[in-house]
C-alpha cells in the first residue's frame, strides 16, 4: 500500500468541494430575489397606488360633469364643489381636492365645428351664462381642475413621494 503524503490528501478534498455547485443556485436565487424580484414588487405596489388614485380621480371628475350638467348655473359655486369633494373623498386613501377655482368660459360653435371666441356674455333671468355671438351657435364651458397628493408605499430614487396626479376636465353646459 502506497502512502500519500497529508498535503496530497487535503489538496483533493479541497478540489472535490472547490468544483461542487451544491450552494450556489441559492446564492443566485437569493441575488435575483433581492435585486430584481422585491424591487419588482414594491415598484408594482406604487404603481398600483396611482393607478388606483388615477381612477378615483376619474371617477370624481365624472361626478363633476353630472353636477355641472344637472346645475349649470352653480356649476362654477365652490361650495357646492366641495360639499360634493367630501362626499367624494369620504371613503378615499388620498383625498382629492380642488387646484384652482372653476371658470365659465364662452365660444361660438360655427358651422364647420369649430368654435371661435365669444364677443362677450349676457346672463338671462334664470342666472344661466351665455355667449354674445355674432354669427354661429353660443356655447358655455366650465373647466375644473382636481388634484390628489398620492403618498407611496416604498420610497424609491427619481420617483416624488408623494407623487401628484393631477386632471384637468372641460364640460359643455350649453
Amino acid at each position: 500500500m502506497r502512502c500519500r503524503p497529508r498535503f496530497f490528501l487535503i489538496a483533493s478534498r479541497l478540489h472535490r468541494h472547490v468544483g461542487s455547485r451544491h450552494g450556489s443556485v441559492a446564492i443566485e436565487l437569493g441575488l435575483v430575489v433581492s435585486f430584481f424580484l422585491l424591487p419588482m414588487t414594491l415598484g408594482c405596489v406604487d404603481f398600483f397606488y396611482l393607478l388606483t388614485s388615477r381612477q378615483e380621480i376619474n371617477t370624481t371628475m365624472q361626478s363633476f360633469d353630472t353636477f355641472a350638467w344637472a346645475n349649470p348655473v352653480i356649476a362654477t359655486d365652490t361650495q357646492d364643489l366641495n360639499d360634493l369633494l367630501d362626499q367624494t373623498n369620504a371613503g378615499l386613501f388620498a383625498p382629492i381636492g380642488l387646484l384652482s377655482t372653476p371658470g365659465l368660459s364662452f365660444g361660438c360653435l360655427q358651422n364647420n365645428g369649430t368654435t371661435t371666441a365669444a364677443s362677450g356674455s349676457t346672463t338671462n333671468s334664470n342666472g344661466e351664462t351665455f355667449a354674445v355671438c355674432s354669427a354661429g351657435i353660443p356655447e358655455t364651458f366650465v373647466t375644473y381642475r382636481l388634484g390628489v397628493s398620492v403618498p407611496l408605499p416604498v420610497a424609491f430614487p427619481g420617483l416624488s413621494n408623494p407623487a401628484p396626479v393631477t386632471l384637468q376636465g372641460t364640460i359643455r353646459l350649453y
